[in-house]
């Protein structure tokens, strides 16, 4: 595969900006809108939403966590789709070797598909900035990463908040990797994974309504990405630090499956 930053990587870029617009939130006043009619209808000019809760909702709304997937299979797998197809793969493997192609192509895959929803989430995050006003500091020592760093600033939840949009998005390009390993089908790696996350969505949301347990809120993709700090310590009673330990383990897990799919199938 080429390495490098391609037009794809811009396309998911733009995809992820205009889902996170696409996000909803609810006020008293006006109902539930999503952020871009929020927006153009002035509301926010009366700062009855503040810049921190902005950028939680707009991580926990359906379409966008829905369709992660797409979002970081745009990139590179659908090149990596292209390299195996016509073989180009051999010529790799050849000159690379056998383990490094297969961590190669890995890295490639789910690290371009991360960062490209990174840098939407940035681009999104620098037009709110603009819109919304930041909440006093005294507000933002709720969060668990300010009471860590000692330091109340809307920029340490921003950097706390990229490095679980990171490494969440690098566990479903590390699914969507392993799927096509398995399947060699370009759609159905991107089509699974964006319904169990959906379903998962639905579940989570049935077992909250009935018995009210935060901690069935993060079952859903979601709330793993947009719920703040705070409350997943409330929900669980233990660190939030934990959740990206989780993330990494089991997506180092996936890599593990993925270098065994991926060896077998390069062997036939």
């Amino acid at each position: 595969m080429k390495k490098g930053v391609n037009t794809n990587f811009f396309i998911s870029v733009l995809l992820t900006f205009m889902l996170l617009l696409l996000s909803e939130v609810s006020t008293i006043e006006f109902g539930d809108m999503t952020i871009l009619e929020y927006v153009l209808s002035k509301h926010n000019k009366d700062n009855v939403i503040e810049l921190d809760a902005i950028m939680h909702l707009s991580l926990q709304g359906m379409w966008f966590s829905i369709v992660i997937p797409m979002l970081c299979s745009i990139p590179k797998l659908f090149q990596f789709n292209s390299c195996i197809k016509t073989e180009n793969w051999r010529f790799n493997m050849i000159r690379t070797g056998h383990n490094k192609f297969k961590l190669n192509s890995w890295m490639q895959v789910t690290v371009s598909g991360s960062m490209a929803i990174v840098f939407g989430y940035l681009l999104f995050f620098i037009v709110m900035i603009l819109l919304f006003p930041i909440p006093d500091s005294e507000s933002l020592s709720y969060y668990s990463i300010c009471t860590l760093t000692k330091y109340n600033s809307i920029y340490i939840i921003l950097l706390s908040t990229l490095l679980i949009i990171f490494l969440f998005s690098m566990l479903t390009g590390s699914i969507c990797i392993l799927l096509y390993s398995l399947t060699e089908n370009i759609y159905k790696s991107i089509i699974f994974p964006i319904t169990g996350y959906y379903i998962l969505s639905c579940i989570s949301e049935s077992l909250y309504r009935k018995n009210f347990d935060l901690r069935m809120e993060f079952l859903s993709p979601k709330y793993i990405l947009g719920g703040t700090d705070y409350v997943f310590e409330d929900a669980f009673n233990f660190s939030y630090f934990v959740l990206p330990v989780i993330l990494i383990l089991t997506t180092l897990a996936f890599y593990l499956f993925y270098s065994i799919a991926i060896g077998r199938r390069l062997r036939t």
